[in-house]
C-alpha cells in the first residue's frame, strides 16, 4: 500500500465517519459539502459555501444581502426551486429589465448564475469515475464562478447579473424538454428539468436517470398529496424509484 493510500486510511477516513456520526450543524455542513464534491458534483449550495467571496459579490450586485441570498440558495437545495415561485407569481421572466423585483426574484437569479456554473448530478458519479476527475469538477466549477464574478463586478450594475441569469434560464429551458403523461405529471430527463416544470406551473415533475427515476413536487404540496408513490422519500416532497424500466 502507497503511503498516501495509507495516510488517506489512518487519517482522512475515521475523520469522515466521524463526521457523519456527528449530529451538529456544521457536521451536516461538512457532510453536504463532502457529497457534493465527491459524489455528485458542485451545484449551487456547494459554490455558495466554497466560493464565499465571489457569492458575496454576487449578493451586492443584486442589492440582496447575503444573509437572504444563503437562505434562497438553502431553501432551493433542500425543498427545490419551486421554492422561487411559492407565491404563485411566475417569478424572473426570461427577458426584460428586473433590477426593482422582489427579494424572491432576486434569490432567482442567483440561484441561475450559481447553477449555470454547476456541474451536478442526481444520480451520483458511476465507480468508474475517478477522484481526481471529481475534484477537476469542483475545481473548474469554482474558477467558472470566479472568473464570471470578476468580469460582473468590473461592469459594476445589477442589469449584468439578472441578463447572465436569464440567459441561464434560456438555456435551461432550451435543454430540457418535457413530457406530460395523463395524470398531468411533467417527465425529463436532465436534472434542471424539476426547475423548467415548476417554472412553466406543473405542480409534479419526474426525471429519469439510468435505471432510477427522482419525483419532486412543488413546496406547497407533497408526494402522497399527489398519489406518488416512490422506494425511497427523502423529503415529502421528493423521492426515489429504483430499477425503472426502460
Amino acid at each position: 500500500m502507497h503511503k498516501d493510500q495509507q495516510r488517506l486510511l489512518d487519517v482522512l477516513v475515521p475523520q469522515i465517519i466521524d463526521r457523519t456520526m456527528e449530529d451538529s450543524k456544521e457536521a451536516l455542513l461538512d457532510c453536504t459539502i463532502l457529497n457534493r464534491a465527491l459524489c455528485q458534483g458542485p451545484d449551487p449550495l456547494f459554490l455558495m459555501w466554497t466560493c464565499p467571496t465571489e457569492f458575496a459579490t454576487l449578493c451586492r450586485l443584486l442589492e440582496l444581502p447575503v444573509e437572504d441570498g444563503q437562505a434562497g440558495i438553502e431553501a432551493a437545495h433542500w425543498k427545490g426551486p419551486g421554492v422561487f415561485l411559492a407565491d404563485g407569481g411566475d417569478g424572473l421572466p426570461m427577458e426584460g429589465n428586473v433590477e426593482d423585483g422582489p427579494v424572491a426574484m432576486k434569490q432567482e437569479a442567483l440561484w441561475l448564475v450559481l447553477a449555470a456554473m454547476s456541474d451536478c448530478t442526481e444520480q451520483s458519479y458511476s465507480n468508474t469515475t475517478t477522484m481526481l476527475d471529481r475534484m477537476q469538477r469542483v475545481t473548474n466549477a469554482a474558477m467558472k464562478l470566479a472568473t464570471l464574478t470578476y468580469w460582473l463586478e468590473e461592469l459594476e450594475h445589477p442589469e449584468y447579473v439578472f441578463r447572465k441569469a436569464q440567459h441561464a434560464l434560456q438555456n435551461f429551458m432550451a435543454t430540457a424538454p418535457l413530457t406530460i403523461n395523463d395524470r398531468g405529471f411533467a417527465h425529463g430527463d436532465v436534472d434542471h428539468a424539476f426547475y423548467c416544470a415548476y417554472k412553466q406551473g406543473y405542480k409534479v415533475c419526474a426525471v429519469k436517470a439510468g435505471d432510477k427515476v427522482f419525483w419532486g413536487t412543488i413546496p406547497s404540496t407533497t408526494l402522497a398529496e399527489q398519489g406518488i408513490t416512490v422506494d425511497k422519500i427523502l423529503s415529502p416532497s421528493f423521492g426515489i424509484i429504483f430499477n425503472h424500466a426502460s
